[in-house]
């Protein structure tokens, strides 16, 4: 995956994978490629990018030191990005081994990450802000008044703050595989959505004050992203108490009155992208529709051939009976 992709493989073009089903995944498109892996094996994620190699830009799969699946090309818009090992795992424990020594032995002679020259690898280290304070935002702004399409915009421009949010637990939610009671597509409001996971923790909000607490500790830029509490004094009181640790710097972010010309022009295209979704759903629709009139009167009129051919078929059936009748009673008389 690239540096700022998303923690779920395979969930954007940014990072392609191979999941335990023996999938190769990439962008959400997913393809038959390998054999199935389970606990207690040692799988192997070999990257081939020697131009000479006939297998050259591709990524492989081996378990206990064995390949199991053909090499397969890397998306075209990961070749020449640095790209960083990464595993996403449930219900699991995990070792991750980045060498320089292999833990099982292998078909061809390989270098290990760890062992891996300086320039063939791009070393990254965390950017610590200047006065050593992250940034926690917390949005004032009034509700359906494009609040949510702000913070997709900003996120967009500042990939390194952290969300925190009810809407960000839905997300987290469904990209986990957790099922939802009437899917993910139905919410009420993304300030405040019905979770009916049937799961107490999740239903009664305790995953939030888990996230809240897990973040306390952490140094990185947050936005609190909670539209009604925000605008209560008592309730932003609450919240700021949270990140009352002196590495945090907390910052009312007030959106009120004429908005800027590049979020209205976000919100614009927004809306159009909207309206032509619609509209090429409409269309896709009055296709099918079609489809199926032109089907049902292509039934009927083969119906009405078929109808038209036994009728045929019995009356000259009917009229030779008539003649062979005829013929006997003429050879009786």
């Amino acid at each position: 995956s690239t540096e700022r992709s998303c923690l779920f493989l395979g969930e954007t073009e940014d990072s392609c994978c191979f999941d335990s089903e023996g999938n190769f995944v990439h962008n959400r498109k997913t393809v038959a490629a390998s054999q199935k892996f389970a606990r207690d094996q040692m799988i192997g994620i070999v990257l081939n990018l020697e131009e000479d190699s006939p297998n050259a830009s591709s990524v492989s799969l081996f378990r206990d030191g064995v390949r199991i699946s053909q090499p397969q090309p890397l998306p075209e818009n990961l070749k020449g990005k640095a790209l960083f090992p990464t595993v996403t795992f449930r219900n699991l424990t995990v070792h991750l081994n980045y060498g320089p020594v292999s833990g099982t032995k292998m078909p061809f002679k390989c270098r290990l990450l760890q062992d891996a020259a300086i320039k063939d690898v791009q070393v990254l280290s965390q950017t610590v802000p200047k006065d050593g304070k992250y940034e926690v935002l917390f949005p004032v702004c009034l509700p359906d008044e494009g609040t949510f399409d702000w913070l997709d915009m900003f996120l967009e421009n500042h990939p390194e703050h952290c969300e925190l949010s009810d809407r960000k637990i839905l997300e987290w939610a469904e990209k986990s595989g957790v099922w939802r009671n009437k899917g993910y597509s139905w919410k009420a409001s993304n300030d405040k959505p019905d979770m009916n996971f049937g799961i107490a923790q999740m239903d009664d909000f305790s995953i939030r004050q888990i996230l809240h607490t897990v973040a306390q500790a952490h140094h990185r830029h947050f936005v609190y992203m909670e539209v009604k509490s925000n605008l209560i004094k008592e309730d932003r009181k609450e919240a700021l108490k949270k990140f009352s640790a002196p590495h945090f710097k907390k910052i009312a972010q007030v959106m009120m009155g004429e908005p800027t010309r590049d979020f209205k022009e976000k919100v614009h295209s927004l809306l159009l992208k909207e309206r032509q979704d619609r509209a090429d759903m409409e269309f896709k629709q009055r296709k099918v529709e079609e489809s199926r009139k032109r089907l049902y009167e292509k039934e009927q009129k083969d119906a009405e051939r078929e109808r038209k051919r036994v009728e045929r078929a019995a009356k000259k059936a009917q009229e030779a009976a008539l003649k062979v009748e005829e013929e006997r009673r003429a050879a009786e008389a």
